[in-house]
């Protein structure tokens, strides 16, 4: 046997290229393609007739078409992967951050003071959904995947809604696109604080560009307003957008009477709703102090943590970061100057803004960025295949075939995700085997963990922590600093005064460190050496009890 061509490269490597040919063989040559019967001798029913299929061979290359074919061949290509993908995700667990977030509002839930009870610097909009999806869905697995596919229908919603008018039925970009980005980061990824803020953004920049089409209607700009409040509420970034949208809808005031101060005023006093009562609540609980006093304690410290330097995320995902950003000059070339577009340019500069300004670079701060891109891509695909000019169609091709396999082939995403979720539920199964015989009434414990599923495992057993501290990421990183220091101040005083009945270490500390990372809390570590013995030793974690073995 020869060598293996391209095409069976492509073959062996994603059968789903076997479709493509043939959708993209199919779209070029169907206006070449005639249908034709002849009646036959036993009758003239359609089945006794004869059928013929004739083929015109075109003269020549019709690159037009051709781009056509191919992007939409690309397009079904995805959409076969994300509905298999979204097949196999029904069963997915509850993993990572989120049993963090089900822990807090659980305990929110059972009377406890956040912030005060629970130091944690989230913005409280995360607890308030969090404590919805326990009522409305409970606490199961199947719960959590059941909102987190609601969410991402509604989002999708959202997305068609918004490009529709100007992409048609080359919307389904966007909804492919994203839904293939938010289903190839795996169960870390299902209702991640950035995947929520994104529908909130969303429904905004649908509500404004709405609203500008109906001479300013203040409503819809009210609304707008509303929503990108309730995204501040989820991750404060959100901000940059809505002081955006108020400053355009200032400038397009100008081309409507009254409308100048109005129509600003109305997108920043909307804003300022869900924040307000926000603080209403949390002043009325007693932890509106303890909020600010974390926010100001904890970020400068949280800022500066990183588990790898930012250039390196941005490395490892510059194909999606410089596609993303190609598609503002995409839709330049492709369309002319109208609202979604500015809309969508600005949304996809402030995607940027989120990812940059968080300092972190994980995969999932991309959200913004990735949806609001692939709605821009969508709407200047919609609009280059119905102009002329070759140019546009040839570049926004290009574009949209590079996105479509830069997030098709999500090898390199699903699979760390899928191998930490098998990690983490392993420790979550370990430490409740090992911890709930033990815990009796009235017996307490401490975990020093981050993300690692210790406190998820307290969730599954209705165990509190002994202390505030719900992570470690704050003890053991930057001792030197003032507000670390008083931190360990003030643990020592809560763990002298109620010791815990048990204490567990997880392997790992963020943003680094092992088992070793006590040493740079002497103090804890030799509290839990006098006092403390080991009971259990895994591969994951140590549990310790008090007292003498």
């Amino acid at each position: 046997m020869g060598k293996p061509g391209l095409l069976d490269a492509l073959i062996q490597m994603d059968l789903r290229f076997v479709l493509v040919l043939g959708v993209a063989w199919y779209l070029y040559f169907r206006p070449s393609l005639q249908l034709s019967s002849q009646a036959s001798l036993a009758g003239d029913s359609i089945l006794n007739r004869t059928w013929t299929v004739s083929y015109d061979a075109p003269k020549g290359l019709d690159s037009t078409r051709l781009c056509v074919a191919l992007v939409a061949a690309m397009v079904v290509w995805l959409a076969v992967g994300v509905a298999t993908l979204l097949a196999q995700s029904v069963h997915w667990p509850l993993v990572h951050d989120a049993p963090i977030m089900h822990y807090i509002a659980w305990r929110i839930a059972e009377g406890a003071t956040p912030y005060r009870d629970l130091l944690d610097m989230n913005m409280p909009g995360v607890y308030l959904i969090h404590l919805a999806v326990l009522k409305v869905f409970g606490p199961s697995d199947l719960g959590w995947r059941a909102f987190d596919l609601i969410w991402l229908a509604l989002t999708n919603v959202l997305l068609w809604r918004l490009c529709y008018p100007v992409a048609q039925q080359w919307s389904w970009i966007a909804l492919v696109l994203y839904s293939g980005f938010h289903l190839s980061n795996g169960p870390p990824g299902m209702g991640q604080r950035d995947y929520l803020e994104f529908a909130f953004l969303l429904g905004g920049l649908v509500l404004t560009v709405e609203a500008l089409g109906h001479k300013l209607d203040r409503r819809r700009l009210a609304c707008a307003g509303f929503l990108l409040g309730c995204a501040m509420c989820v991750k404060p970034f959100a901000g940059l957008l809505w002081v955006s949208l108020a400053v355009w809808s200032f400038l397009k005031g100008r081309e409507h009477a009254g409308g100048r101060w109005t129509s600003p005023s109305v997108v920043l006093g909307a804003g300022l709703l869900a924040p307000i009562a926000l603080a209403l609540w949390l002043a009325s609980v007693g932890a509106l102090a303890s909020f600010l006093e974390a926010v100001v304690g904890v970020m400068p410290v949280y800022s500066r943590m990183h588990d790898r330097p930012f250039l390196n995320y941005v490395w490892d995902y510059w194909p999606l970061l410089a596609l993303c950003l190609l598609t503002i000059p995409a839709a330049m070339a492709a369309s002319k100057r109208h609202p979604r577009r500015i809309a969508l340019s600005m949304g996809v500069i402030y995607g940027l803004l989120h990812y940059g300004l968080q300092n972190k670079g994980w995969l999932y701060q991309l959200y913004p960025l990735i949806g609001f891109a692939s709605a821009l891509l969508a709407c200047a695909v919609g609009e280059a295949f119905t102009s002329k000019p070759r140019g546009p169609i040839l570049g926004v091709s290009v574009l949209s075939i590079g996105f479509i396999v830069a997030i098709g082939q999500w090898d390199s995403r699903l699979r760390p995700a899928m191998s930490l979720t098998a990690d983490r539920i392993g420790t979550v199964s370990a430490l409740q085997q090992d911890v709930e015989p033990r815990l009796s009434e009235g017996s307490t414990i401490q975990v020093f963990d981050t993300t690692g599923g210790c406190l998820h495992a307290l969730l599954r057993m209705r165990a509190a922590q002994a202390t505030r501290y719900i992570g470690d990421y704050l003890l053991f990183d930057q001792v030197d600093q003032p507000y670390v220091q008083r931190l360990h101040l003030q643990l020592m005083a809560e763990l002298r005064k109620n010791p815990p009945t048990y204490f567990v270490v997880y392997r790992w500390g963020w943003p680094s460190g092992q088992y070793e990372r006590l040493r740079r809390f002497p103090k804890l570590e030799q509290f839990i050496a006098q006092s403390y013995h080991v009971e259990k030793v895994r591969s994951q974690y140590v549990l310790y009890a008090r007292g003498p073995r």
